[in-house]
């Protein structure tokens, strides 16, 4: 936990989304003794959900699904589930957005040149992989109704 950022966050390295990393180490920190820390993120997670794509939704969903629920959390959760199933196309896919950075080699810091880093995105798979595992955890949490939404 050395790492994460005076904002609260963690950076990604490969990816384009530091949610991507977030996400991981909310996970990791839930099945720990250093499980109350999750919350100092909470500030955070909430301003970067404003999601551009259905990879950052999916990844904003996961890392929200981490911390203790409230009334917001609900809220940016169930906002976020509605964007995603609005987004998912016929074929039940969602469109391809998973951004990887591949920095150069010497990098030890690609969040700082994120621009500078060949980027790869996937064509869709991994975008709707990432989408199908932040719905089915979101949706099988406790305190979401699947019949009514969240409450």
């Amino acid at each position: 936990m050395r790492k994460r950022t005076a904002n609260g966050g963690w950076h990604s390295y490969w990816w384009t989304t530091d949610l991507y990393a977030a996400a991981a180490c909310l996970r990791f920190l839930g099945c720990t003794s250093l499980e109350r820390q999750r919350d100092h993120s909470r500030a955070w997670i909430l301003q970067e959900v404003r999601p551009r794509d259905a990879f950052v939704a999916g990844m904003g969903l996961l890392a929200l699904s981490q911390l203790e629920e409230d009334q917001e959390i609900r809220r940016a959760k169930r906002n976020l589930m509605e964007m995603l199933v609005d987004a998912q196309r016929i074929d039940g896919m969602w469109p391809a957005a998973a951004g990887l950075c591949v920095p150069d080699f010497f990098c030890a810091k690609p969040w700082e040149f994120r621009n500078k880093a060949r980027v790869f995105t996937d064509a869709g798979l991994f975008t709707t992989a990432t989408v199908l595992r932040a719905l089915s955890e979101s949706w099988s949490r406790p305190g979401y109704d699947q019949r009514a939404g969240f409450e």
